[in-house]
């Protein structure tokens, strides 16, 4: 009976720390691509503004700063994984995927991809 209870309490400490470090992972996903979408958001095009008052993004430059940004944060983060960029009229989008990679509790580690996705979207104002 004693060993039962062991292993099973071994069990549930390697689950919950497994979901532990998935859900820190997770946060810092999100959080990277919610400020990349928002640096994203902040490129617009001057021109439109001062014709009739529509806000629209310059395309090339909120990828670029987004792509950017989102870069430089997983650095400083520490963490692996790519970044897409996606500009709709005056919307950002920046999907963030981090490789998460957890040392098992035998020695060996286990992969995953941790996805977040996040938006923002210029406003005049």
């Amino acid at each position: 009976m004693v060993l039962l209870f062991s292993f099973t309490a071994g069990a549930v400490i390697l689950l919950a720390r497994d979901y532990d470090e998935r859900l820190a992972t997770r946060s810092v996903a999100q959080a990277i691509a919610f400020q990349s979408a928002r640096v994203g958001a902040q490129q617009v095009a001057v021109g439109t503004l001062r014709g009739d008052g529509a806000v629209a993004l310059d395309e090339a430059a909120a990828v670029e700063q987004a792509t950017r940004a989102a870069r430089e944060l997983l650095a400083d983060a520490g963490e692996v994984g790519g970044v897409s960029v996606v500009v709709e009229a005056d919307r950002v989008t920046v999907v963030v995927e981090i490789v998460d990679e957890i040392e098992g509790g035998f020695g060996g580690s286990k992969r995953a991809i941790v996805r977040a996705e996040g938006s923002a979207r210029a406003v005049a104002g």
